[in-house]
């Protein structure tokens, strides 16, 4: 990543990293381009300095019989 600036656009990222995806089919548009469209995002500055709205802690695990009404929780199945 030589050369990588803060005001360089996101596509400049590593390509193996940018347009990364998983299995042979083609699953949606470049992250760089999602990134830009829904989160108006365009440099590696405005990607650095984005941070989630809100920390969702997937570790507490509760029984879906205990969980509820608006509640947000994890669960775990199994069949």
């Amino acid at each position: 990543m030589v050369g990588l600036t803060l005001d360089a656009p996101i596509r400049q990222i590593d390509a193996r990293i940018a347009n990364r995806r998983v299995g042979l089919r083609q699953k949606g548009p470049p992250a760089h381009e999602v990134l830009a469209d829904s989160l108006g995002i365009d440099d590696v500055a405005g990607l650095l300095r984005h941070y989630p709205r809100r920390y969702i802690d997937r570790s507490k695990v509760a029984p879906i019989g205990k969980l509820k009404v608006g509640q947000q929780a994890t669960t775990i199945a199994r069949g």
